[in-house]
This record gives structure tokens, sequence and C-alpha cells, in this order.
């Protein structure tokens, strides 16, 4: 990440932009652009770029936000299938 947000209006905006970014992935896949995501976020491509430098900062933020997710789930309250356990 090129800034990390400080302020909670930059948080919010970091927030939009992983969250436009998992929607513009679903629509084109690794074909997204950061165009494409400053579109889904509402925001022009310059507030894009105060945050994140490229569309693997976007990706990999996004990847990041998901891992956290998985994790305040906790592996335990996962589903277990036959060949997991």
């Amino acid at each position: 990440m090129r800034k990390p947000p400080q302020q909670q209006r930059s948080q919010v905006m970091v927030q939009n932009l992983i969250e436009a970014t998992a929607r513009a992935f679903d629509r084109r896949g690794l074909h997204l652009t950061t165009r494409d995501v400053a579109e889904e976020a509402g925001v022009s491509v310059g507030s894009l770029y105060q945050y994140f430098k490229n569309k693997d900062e976007l990706l990999a933020g996004l990847v990041s936000r998901m891992a956290a997710d998985v994790s305040l789930v906790g592996v335990g309250n996962l589903p277990q299938g036959p060949e997991l356990g």
C-alpha cells in the first residue's frame, strides 16, 4: 500500500476500494484495471493511486482482507468434509 490511511474518512475510502476490487474482479477476473476499480468505487483514478500503486496492490489488499475474514471465523468453525477430517 502506497499510503496507509490515517483518518477515518481515508480508512473508509480504502475499504471502499477493496470492496470495489472484489466486485470488479467478479466481473472481469484478472483483466480488471485500476480504472474499473475506480469507476466501481465511484472515485477518480487519482484518488485510487493515493493509496494503491497498481492493480496488484489492490488484489493483495483484497486477499489480505479475505484472509483476515477467514481468521475471524476460525478454522475450527469451518465446515469439515469427509476428506478433511
